[in-house]
């Protein structure tokens, strides 16, 4: 299952809505990436209901060089993943 936060990109991966051509590109790595697996699914989840997710990406773009991480070494990381594991990120809310 891929969960994100932008409706309209969720939409047009699952092939629900028509797409503006900027993002067309965005959206053949998506569906490339898909042929990996037996099935995929997509589902909108609101910002504030994936925490785990916008905390790495926030983390992501704060850092100027490579960095590897080790969950279960970095307490940082630990907290927001192993919440989101247990279904415990802010009550995720569906659309």
């Amino acid at each position: 299952m891929v969960e994100g936060d932008n409706k309209m990109i969720i939409k047009a991966a699952a092939r629900l809505c028509s797409f503006s051509w900027d993002i067309h590109f965005l959206l053949i790595d998506i569906w490339i990436a898909s042929l990996q697996f037996e099935s995929m699914s997509y589902q909108h989840v609101y910002r504030e209901g994936n925490r785990a997710i916008n905390f790495l990406a926030k983390h992501g773009l704060s850092i100027t060089q490579t960095q590897h991480v080790y969950l279960g070494y970095f307490s940082e990381f630990d907290q927001p993943v192993w919440l989101d594991k247990i279904g415990n990120n802010l009550d995720r809310r569906m659309p």
